[in-house]
C-alpha cells in the first residue's frame, strides 16, 4: 500500500517478495548491481537536487564508502564538465570527534573540505559543521540543531553511511529514535577505529565522544534521507535493521519506520529480504 512506503529493487533483487516487504516497512530499499552503481546513483540524486535548487542544503557522509563507490569522483566530474554548478550548494557535516579542531588532520570537517567543498567549489560562506573543539560541546550541539530547525534551515538531502555497529552519523549504540544533536559516548570499537582518521594521535589521545546529529533530527529535518551500505560486511547489520526489532542497540533500525528514508545497497550488503 502507498502508506507502507515503496521498495525499489534492482536486477539483483528481482527474486525477493515485494508484496511482503511493502506490508512490513515504511522506508524504501534500493538494491543496485554494484558498489559503483550506488555511488553513481547518489551522485545523480545530488546533481538533480542542485539543478532544481542551486542553494540546496545537503549533508554529506564521510568514511570509505563514498570514496570507494566513486560518489565523490562522479560529483567532481559533473563539476569539472560544467554539467552542474555546485557553487551555491550549502554543505553540512553531521558529526565530529569531540576535542578535534575543525582544521585538524583527520577531522570530518577536513575530510568534507577535501572531497566536497574544494573540488566542487561550493559556497564557503554557508557551511554547517559541528566544532568538536568547542568550549561547550552541548551549546555547540544546540546551535547545530537550531540551525537545522530554523525556517528554511532543513536538509534537502541527507546522505549517511552505515557502521558495523548499526550507527548512522555517530549515533553509536545505544541511541534513541527520539535523539537530537548531542554529545555521544563512543563504543570502544569506534574509539579504536578513529585511529584510521586521527593517524597522528596516540591511542591514549583518541576520542571517547563525538558530537552527532540525532536520529530524530535526521528524520524530522530532512526532505530525503539516503543510507548507503556496500560490501558483505554490512549484510548482517542490514539484516538486523530490516528484520530485527527496532532497538536503541541498533540505531539505524529506528530509520526503517521513516517514509523519507531509502537504504541504498549493493548485492553483497543486501540481506535475504
Amino acid at each position: 500500500s502507498a502508506s507502507a512506503g515503496m521498495w525499489i529493487l534492482g536486477l539483483a533483487a528481482v527474486a525477493y517478495s515485494v508484496r511482503a516487504l511493502r506490508r512490513k516497512y515504511l522506508c524504501a530499499v534500493l538494491v543496485l548491481p554494484s558498489e559503483n552503481a550506488v555511488g553513481q546513483e547518489m551522485a545523480r540524486v545530488v546533481a538533480e537536487t542542485v539543478r532544481a535548487k542551486p542553494t540546496a542544503r545537503i549533508l554529506f557522509q564521510t568514511g570509505t564508502t563514498p570514496i570507494r563507490s566513486g560518489f565523490f569522483a562522479a560529483l567532481k566530474k559533473l563539476s569539472d564538465e560544467g554539467t552542474v554548478d555546485f557553487s551555491h550548494m550549502r554543505v553540512v557535516g553531521g558529526d565530529e570527534y569531540a576535542g578535534v579542531r575543525l582544521d585538524e588532520k583527520g577531522s570530518f570537517a577536513t575530510y568534507l573540505r577535501r572531497y566536497v567543498v574544494e573540488p566542487l567549489n561550493t559556497d564557503k560562506s554557508d557551511i554547517l559543521f559541528l566544532d568538536g573543539a568547542a568550549a561547550d560541546p552541548h551549546a555547540e550541539c544546540e546551535r547545530f540543531e537550531a540551525s537545522l530547525r530554523a525556517p528554511g534551515g532543513g536538509l534537502d538531502v541527507c546522505l549517511l553511511g552505515l557502521g558495523l555497529n548499526g550507527h548512522v552519523a555517530f549515533n553509536d549504540p545505544p541511541s534513541s529514535g527520539t535523539s537530537r544533536t548531542r554529545l555521544v559516548k563512543l563504543t570502544p570499537e569506534s574509539t579504536a577505529a578513529s585511529k584510521g582518521d586521527l593517524v597522528d594521535r596516540s591511542p591514549a589521545a583518541l576520542p571517547t565522544h563525538a558530537l552527532s546529529i540525532g536520529l530524530a533530527t535526521i528524520a524530522e529535518c530532512s526532505a530525503r534521507v539516503f543510507v548507503m551500505a556496500t560490501g558483505r560486511s554490512k549484510a548482517p547489520v542490514m539484516a538486523g535493521v530490516l528484520h530485527g526489532p527496532v532497538t536503541d542497540a541498533l540505531p539505524a533500525s529506528h530509520l526503517r519506520s521513516a517514509t523519507n528514508v531509502t537504504f541504498v545497497l549493493d548485492p553483497p550488503a543486501c540481506p535475504a529480504l
